[in-house]
């Protein structure tokens, strides 16, 4: 079964801000070199309370792949909220690579055996694939932020994926936080 993609949205000047969903994450992805050591965070908000977050890294990894990680990560994560699981979602992010992958190329790269419009095998399918199974749980709004542009929970989560690609380098283990349990949300 095919993944339906929804309409993007993108944040700026230009385009008026999303509806604006109870529960919200704000993800990215970093690398130092490309591949180098990456990092990857998200934070999850209900109604933009912080109801948890989590970050981790690879020794050997590309930037794109954080990204998707982190999206991945954060969904995930937000299906163990069980029973209170919401069915609509705002994932911000500062990628292009994911968010136009998730609204736009998807579809087409499943229709056409997972290959790019070069006839060339998609990079990264499995997290592509992942990120697909983790999505159909919920209607999600893939939103585009610009990077370094002030929005609170986006620069932490940038900082944090820094911070995290930074402290694996050298060590001989992935790193990964502990999730923060996700809050019970009250009803509305």
């Amino acid at each position: 079964m095919a993944y339906h993609a929804p309409r993007r949205t993108k944040a700026g000047a230009d385009a008026p801000p999303p509806a604006q969903t109870a529960w919200e994450i704000y993800t990215d992805g970093a690398c130092l070199g490309n591949p180098g050591p990456g990092g990857w965070a998200f934070r999850l908000l209900h109604r933009g309370a912080p109801q948890g977050e989590q970050y981790g890294a690879e020794h050997n990894t590309t930037s794109n792949r954080m990204e998707l990680l982190a999206a991945l990560r954060a969904l995930e994560h937000l299906a163990s909220a069980r029973p209170a699981m919401p069915k609509e979602v705002t994932v911000h992010s500062d990628s292009r690579y994911l968010v136009d992958g998730m609204a736009s190329w998807i579809e087409n790269w499943q229709r056409n055996g997972w290959k790019n419009y070069k006839k060339k095998p998609v990079a990264n399918a499995d997290l592509w694939q992942d990120l697909i199974s983790a999505a159909r749980h919920y209607h999600v709004h893939w939103n585009w932020v610009p990077a370094h542009s002030a929005v609170p929970h986006n620069e932490w989560a940038d900082k944090t994926a820094r911070d995290a690609a930074t402290q694996i380098q050298g060590n001989t283990t992935p790193l990964t936080t502990q999730p923060s349990p996700p809050k019970r949300a009250k009803p509305s």
